[in-house]
């Protein structure tokens, strides 16, 4: 049987591309309210270890807390690596500022 891996992933980055529904998510996770006047970044990179799909959240709040989810449907050994790439990434983003 032939799934196509590539539509879970973009059913995941599209659900979570709305800054409204990250705040939902992190406040699920967390078990908080967060306010009203929270501020989502979305820092989503692509190519991140020469991977072309987009199959990762990444999201500040209040640039204050950053925050990296990763959808993997199969065991991904090298996750750690990619995991400090991106982390990488996103702080030059926030040196750049």
């Amino acid at each position: 049987m032939n799934i196509s891996k590539t539509h879970k992933a973009s059913v995941f980055s599209k659900l979570f591309s709305d800054p409204e529904i990250l705040k939902e998510l992190y406040s699920a996770i967390e078990g908080i309210d967060m306010p009203m006047d929270t501020i989502i970044s979305i820092n989503t990179l692509t190519d991140v270890l020469f991977m072309h799909q987009i199959n990762d959240v990444s999201f500040t709040i209040n640039d204050q807390i950053i925050v990296l989810i990763e959808h993997q449907s199969t065991i991904n050994n090298n996750i750690p690596v990619r995991m400090l790439m991106y982390i990488g990434r996103i702080y030059e983003k926030i040196i750049e500022k």
